[in-house]
């Protein structure tokens, strides 16, 4: 069985919705273009700074007035439904109602906050997560990375959108910067190719900013934490990319996700200590019981509970 979260309700596909619009598009035009359908499933692909957060709040707001929006964030470096490493999604309706009130109705831990070393973990919680948003509404909008250059930005992007299966792909770009990934779906009859132009003034984040933005959401994550002990006998360990589980003294302070029996991710961890003999692990975590947890999942970074990174 699939996770546990159900079977998703594929989108049907219509021959409207077919081939490439080479022309620019407006986001009213892209939406009144959605809603012609009763279920469509839409990816937002460009590059950091090009406007893709504005475009999903004005999208979504448009869409949830008609009906239920699910949105998939997959942009696990500057996430804003869930936590940091992690791609989630979350349920808007009626009207977007801004960032921190758009609650993570799930999330896959990738384990990074960049997918360039982690495009298996990136492509794989991207379809299992949004499986699982498309069969919560009609509607669903899918945020990515802001890597599209070089051959692990084509591969990434091209994994995500093989499979995903977007009915659109709205494509956001201030040039031609997007069009070596664009280029190998320009003969298919699906997704449904449409650029928008990255709007002239975008507010740009400076590296600094955006590690500022990843701490305050680490911080707020872990605020009210507890330690918890969890049994090397009760919970097995594995990796995200890496093939080998890290060695003291890299566990303290890693980054971690705790699952549960159906392999579904249920909080995020920092591992406070390991006993010496490895029978056991000290964990903070907003998780309340060690009940449901089955396995510990190792990330790449080690964070301290006010979300600053810390060497590894």
């Amino acid at each position: 069985m699939w996770r546990g979260r159900g079977m998703p309700r594929p989108y049907v596909r219509d021959s409207a919705m077919d081939g490439a619009d080479t022309g620019s598009r407006t986001v009213e035009e892209v939406k009144d273009r959605i809603l012609a359908h009763e279920r469509c499933g839409v990816m937002v692909i460009g590059g950091s700074d090009t406007g893709k957060t504005t475009l999903i709040e004005q999208l979504a707001d448009l869409l949830a007035a008609s009906s239920a929006v699910a949105i998939v964030d997959a942009d696990m470096g500057q996430s804003h439904i869930g936590p940091p490493t992690t791609i989630a999604w979350g349920l808007v309706k009626e009207q977007f109602p801004g960032w921190d009130n758009v609650d993570a109705a799930d999330y896959y831990f990738v384990g990074a906050t960049s997918p360039y070393k982690h495009v298996l973990p990136t492509v794989v919680g991207a379809k299992l997560i949004c499986d699982a948003a498309r069969s919560a509404a009609p509607y669903m909008i899918v945020d990515t990375t802001g890597l599209i250059t070089g051959s692990v930005g084509c591969a990434l992007k091209w994994g995500k959108i093989d499979a995903v299966q977007p009915d659109m792909v709205l494509a956001v770009q201030k040039a031609y910067e997007l069009e070596s990934i664009l280029i190998p779906y320009a003969h298919m009859s699906a997704p449904l190719i449409v650029r928008i132009e990255s709007p002239d003034v975008v507010v740009s984040k400076s590296v600094d900013q955006r590690t500022a933005y990843r701490e305050r959401m680490f911080a707020r994550y872990f605020a009210g934490s507890s330690v918890i002990e969890l049994s090397a006998e009760k919970v097995s360990i594995r990796c995200t990319e890496t093939a080998s589980r890290p060695r003291q003294p890299h566990l303290l302070n890693r980054l971690v996700s705790l699952r549960n029996q159906v392999n579904m991710d249920i909080a995020l961890g920092i591992v406070v200590e390991e006993d010496a003999r490895g029978n056991s692990f000290l964990v903070r975590t907003p998780l309340k019981t060690v009940q449901n947890v089955s396995t510990i999942v190792m990330g790449d970074l080690c964070i301290s509970p006010d979300g600053k990174q810390l060497e590894a």
